[in-house]
């Protein structure tokens, strides 16, 4: 959402005028599949879930070199970021 709305487009600015109190939350829902549907066409979703691979990747790398026994280690993986696996 926030790369959305640094965006100078008019195909963004309902989402902008939302965000900036212009628009109520009930014009916003009125029109859900519209903004649903702007929201798909934009890539941002797309864009996100690259990110979250890489980060997870990174996460991954970082767990397999931590030193720590079990179950600590384990927990520690179910605390910071195991719900983000295979979240396809």
């Amino acid at each position: 959402m926030l790369y959305l709305l640094s965006i100078e487009d008019a195909a963004f600015s309902q989402l902008k005028a939302y965000y900036d109190g212009e628009i109520t939350a009930d014009f916003l829902l009125e029109e859900k599949d519209d903004f649903l549907q702007m929201i798909h066409d934009s890539g941002c979703m797309e864009y996100a879930r690259i990110v979250q691979s890489v980060c997870i990747q990174k996460a991954e790398e970082i767990y397999e070199n931590l030193q720590a026994i079990s179950p600590w280690k384990e927990r520690f993986k179910q605390i910071t970021y195991e719900n983000f696996l295979d979240a396809d």
